[in-house]
């Protein structure tokens, strides 16, 4: 199973670098921290590759996006703002997936 985290900086233009990874070297699971595009978006452009993604439904966690290949059975066991944790269940075991985003120092200042 190959997994892809990428903290995007909330940059508007990473689209077209994330289709071009995937081309090159694709993945069974994308995690976007700070990804601010349309993640249906996403989803639509990399089906023109014949890449299948589906999103994963969380509530509260503004901070991370997860998109998966539509193979992979997952349940939501935890949601705050800055993580999410699931269970998945592919067909070689079942597994649990936390997926993070850590506050920079000035970040956590603002928060406080």
């Amino acid at each position: 199973m190959k997994i892809l985290f990428w903290n995007t900086h909330k940059n508007p233009e990473i689209d077209s670098y994330i289709i071009d990874f995937m081309d090159e070297n694709p993945c069974d699971i994308i995690i976007l921290a700070e990804y601010i595009n349309n993640i249906n978006g996403l989803c639509n452009q990399l089906a023109i590759l014949k890449l299948d993604y589906y999103v994963w439904n969380s509530l509260a966690c503004d901070k991370v996006k997860i998109i998966s290949k539509q193979c992979y059975k997952n349940k939501l066991m935890q949601d705050e703002k800055r993580y999410c944790i699931y269970s998945m269940e592919t067909a070689y075991g079942k597994y649990i997936l936390t997926a993070l985003h850590l506050p920079i120092y000035f970040e956590i200042k603002e928060e406080m």
